[in-house]
This record gives C-alpha cells, structure tokens and sequence, in this order.
C-alpha cells in the first residue's frame, strides 16, 4: 500500500525534513520545470528538490537549470516510463538525468525515501557496504539483496577479523556479513562497530537487528547511536513494529537513517552511491 501524502510528510518532518511547498507546473504555458528549479535552487529553505515529470517542452533549459541545480541540492526525479514514446526515449531521459546529477527513482516511496536518506546520511564514494547483524539469516538475505543491486561486500582486514572474533565471537569465522549471533547485546554492537567504522575498505555500515529471545533492541540502539558522530555512513534496521519504535525514533534523533526492513537499507545505501556516481559525472 502507497503511503499517503500526509503519512510521507509526517515522517519526513520527523527526521527534520519537511515538506515546505507542493508546486504544480499544470499545463506549463509560461512557467516550467526550468524556472521552478532555478527558483528552488536560490531558496535558502530548500534543502531538497522532489518532482515528478512526464515530459518537458524546453530540453535544454530543463538541462541548464536542472545541472545548476544539482551542484547545491540534491534532485529528485519520479519519471514513469512512457511506453508509447517507446524505449530510446527513455533511455534518453536516464542519460540527460544522469548527466545532469538528477536522482531517478522508481515510485512515491522511493522518491520520498531517497530524500530522506540524502538530507540525513553521510556521503558514499563506492559502493562497499559491511553488514552487521544478530541473524545470520537476516544478514545472508541482505548481502544477497546487495549484490543483486550490484552492490559489493566491503572486505574487512585481516586484523579486525581476528579482534571481532576475540572480542564479539570467540571461536567463530569472521566474514563479511558479520553475524553476532542472536545473544548479541549492546557490548557485541559497540566492539564491533568500534573496529568496523575504522575499516578503509568500506563505504558505510548497515547494523541489523532481529527480534531474539532476550530484549535487548533498545539498549543496543544506544550502542549504536554513541557512534552517530563516526564519518562513515553508518544506517540501522530494527526488525519488528511496535517493539522496536524507541529505537528507531533514538536513530531519527541522532540522524542515524533507519529502515524496517533491510531491503529497503540495501536499497538507499546504492541510492546514495548512485548519487555519488552521478555526481560525480557532473563535475
């Protein structure tokens, strides 16, 4: 079920991110995609710019303000395939959004998703991603959900394999992704990222946490959020509904991007190196 406007907006002004004016471009006579974005781009309130699009008249006033723009917020673009202008129109658009640093995304809750991940998350500059979690299960299903999203497993040093072993998991085969075990608590969490965040190897973090027999979800939160101040991307995914709410609000608090499921975190970590990429081919 898509989230409505208001649930979308509620959660984004949770997060400190707001939805501060919804502008539509209607039939385009005398203002378009291009003045808008040359306008949003000189507004100090705008942090992010989110637009849907089916077409634009002017293509390269719509490329001049859109590259302007990109350099100084990030853009956003929800665009749905037109199959009656057939496949090299579209493929046109991806590269005309690609060069000019635009984001595209594929329905509501991405577009809204990825503007949050963007205003909160710390930059990516690959694609490596280490994953740390209490379910192995969880974990493999993750990792899985990366690689197929063309994403890689960071590797990790010899020597912190060897203190994650010693430390989190004595007598256990350390491999990316790192699997606690369900008995993991807050001290679990705290060695390990404490050694995982210092890896040069990887881009960001993803901590996971399963519903396991003993409760300890919030304190581990805790653990986790003393680490919000790390200059790797560091992200969360406590699995479960009500149980789990006060962590994840700790981690909106301490702008830590959280996730309900770890599909959606694989998801907005290649956002981000995709942002990167695009970003990049910008400049």
């Amino acid at each position: 079920k898509q989230k409505t406007a208001y649930e979308i907006g509620v959660r984004l002004v949770g997060s400190e991110m707001c939805i501060r004016d919804r502008i539509s471009v209607g039939m385009r006579w005398d203002v378009d995609f291009g003045d808008l974005m040359d306008y949003l781009l000189r507004d100090g309130n705008t942090r992010a710019i989110l637009m849907y699009m089916e077409n634009t008249r002017n293509r390269r006033k719509f490329v001049s303000a859109a590259r302007a723009a990109a350099r100084v917020k990030p853009v956003i673009v929800l665009k749905p395939r037109d199959f009656r202008a057939g496949a090299l129109e579209d493929a046109v658009y991806d590269a005309v959004f690609q060069r000019a640093g635009i984001l595209r995304v594929n329905n509501i809750e991405q577009l809204f998703g990825a503007a949050e991940t963007l205003a909160t998350a710390k930059p990516v500059y690959s694609n490596r991603l280490t994953i740390l979690s209490n379910s192995y299960s969880l974990a493999l299903l993750t990792s899985d959900t990366l690689l197929r999203h063309d994403g890689r497993l960071a590797p990790i040093s010899e020597a912190t394999r060897a203190r994650l072993a010693k430390d989190c998991r004595p007598g256990y085969q350390i491999e990316n992704p790192v699997d606690l075990g369900d008995m993991a608590g807050p001290d679990q969490y705290a060695k390990a990222l404490d050694l995982l965040l210092q890896e040069s190897e990887t881009d960001g973090v993803l901590v996971i946490h399963a519903p396991a027999s003993v409760d300890r979800s919030l304190e581990s939160a805790k653990a986790v959020v003393a680490r919000a101040k790390s200059r790797r991307l560091l992200m969360s995914c406590w699995v479960g509904d009500s149980s789990v709410q006060a962590a994840r609000d700790l981690f909106q608090a301490a702008h830590i991007p959280t996730y309900q499921a770890p599909g959606e975190a694989v998801e907005a970590f290649m956002r981000l190196a995709h942002h990167r990429r695009t970003q990049q081919l910008l400049m």
